[in-house]
């Protein structure tokens, strides 16, 4: 067998296509897996974003409501990105499932000073919390590490230290694995 650094590189690579391994549960003996094969036993993975702008409107102030945004969902796997909400559908048991969970907001037309914090659901992440001054434009960056099991869902919140209403012009969430 010649050095697999002199193998041709494939330039389209498929789910199909076969990759050598190890079978740890095989008495270690070497065996052919898909590409595919590998993608499957994933945790998972998504991207959401929404770049179409939305208002928060604050009915009183220092209460946290969910942040309006509408997510258009990029690349996923057993993740999906809905209207205010990321939701786990993979089925892989809570002790081996741990995800950052990143939000990246952007917003205008504070007229007060906000603070977002990350909800999994529906119970707020203290350790999230992240505060910003008023100005005219704020982008802000959450993140946390997470369990998740099926179902599971996490938002983003934000108070305003006074009513009124601030609008969210994008919002970038992104899920992945680190287990």
């Amino acid at each position: 067998m010649a050095k697999i650094s002199t193998y041709p590189i494939d330039s389209s690579v498929s789910l199909a296509d076969y990759v050598i391994g190890t079978d740890a549960e095989d008495s270690n003996i070497t065996k052919n897996y898909t590409v595919g094969s590998l993608f499957a036993i994933s945790s998972g993975h998504v991207n959401g974003y929404s770049t179409t702008p939305t208002t928060t409107t604050f009915a009183a102030a220092d209460t946290y409501v969910v942040l309006a945004n509408v997510y258009t969902e990029g690349s996923a796997s057993k993740w999906t990105a809905a209207t205010n909400r990321l939701t786990y559908t993979g089925t892989t048991p809570a002790t081996t499932n741990a995800f950052l969970i990143t939000f990246v907001v952007s917003t205008r037309d504070a007229l007060s000073d906000l603070t977002f914090l990350i909800y999994k659901n529906g119970v707020a992440l203290a350790d999230t919390q992240q505060g910003t001054a008023t100005t005219e434009n704020n982008n802000i960056s959450i993140q946390t590490i997470q369990n998740a099991t099926t179902s599971d869902y996490f938002q983003v919140f934000v108070k305003s230290s006074a009513i009124g209403s601030v609008v969210c012009n994008s919002i970038n969430a992104t899920v992945v694995a680190v287990r």
